[in-house]
């Protein structure tokens, strides 16, 4: 039986659009850690009710079709939220908009790389470039040539006993940065 991917990359976009990991997303809606892997995967598709209850748990609707949700929005947008919420959901947040970027075409994916997000916090900034570095080598935009390294070695996650484990996986672009964090955790799975 063939599922429909659409409803798959919709809702995993709107889980990640919001910061939440399959679990959290699951304790907020109700519907089972299991079931939410099987749909993102494409294995089983959602029903209305499943779908209602992800949209309220994730505070957006859920789109399928031609009109999904296709743009990537702002860096200062997502960052913004950085005390507002915990920094595992903010790094998730910034993976799924660097994925929605990728997704751009070339033109529009220029223009928002070269859009300088003006971010007030020097250690989310420094993420940010680091992890616009190292997602777009080739693209670097200006702004994040001009972003200082935060002040000292810093890790949005806390990685506890792990630090110099977390330290010796972190990409270059980031390293330069003084950030600590894995290539994995910016990919959106």
């Amino acid at each position: 039986m063939e599922h429909d991917a659409d409803a798959s990359v919709a809702v995993a976009a709107a889980r990640l659009r919001a910061g939440l990991s399959l679990r959290e997303l699951a304790r907020r809606s109700g519907v089972s850690v299991a079931t939410l892997s099987r749909i993102e995967s494409g294995e089983q598709d959602p029903t209305w009710g499943v779908l209602a209850r992800i949209a309220e748990a994730t505070g957006a609707p859920i789109v399928i079709g031609r009109h999904a949700d296709t743009e990537a929005p702002p860096l200062r947008e997502v960052l913004d939220a950085a005390g507002a919420e915990d920094a595992a959901q903010t790094v998730r947040r910034l993976a799924w908009v660097i994925g929605q970027a990728r997704r751009l075409t070339p033109a529009e994916r220029t223009a928002w790389l070269n859009r300088d997000p003006a971010i007030d916090d020097a250690h989310w900034a420094a993420l940010a470039a680091g992890a616009i570095a190292h997602a777009f080598p080739d693209e670097t935009p200006d702004w994040v040539k001009r972003t200082p390294p935060a002040d000292r070695r810093w890790a949005p996650i806390d990685s506890g006993d792990r630090a110099e484990e977390v330290w010796a996986r972190t990409p270059e672009p980031l390293r330069r940065r003084n950030v600590a964090l894995t290539a994995g955790a910016l990919e959106t799975r």
